[in-house]
């Protein structure tokens, strides 16, 4: 299960609890750096691990996490689509 919007920026995770978006991290977090959230972006699971979002969307399908219907027409996931 995804627990939460993360963002990994020169190799330390950053995060907030939902409903926080991955804006919400860098707005908390990272201020002031240049963050690609599409590149940098993705989500910690319920256990603490960092998943990208392609590989984040894997995981929550595989979990049968509720995913809004819009997300599956191929674009990245983004925390929108869950909570």
């Amino acid at each position: 299960m995804l627990v939460a919007a993360a963002i990994m920026h020169e190799g330390k995770v950053y995060s907030v609890p939902r409903p926080g978006r991955h804006l919400d991290v860098i707005r908390e977090h990272l201020y002031g750096l240049t963050i690609d959230k599409g590149k940098q972006g993705g989500f910690l699971t319920h256990d603490g691990r960092f998943l990208y979002r392609d590989e984040a969307l894997a995981h929550a399908l595989s979990c049968g996490q509720e995913i809004r219907p819009s997300h599956l027409k191929g674009e990245p996931l983004i925390s929108e689509d869950l909570w």
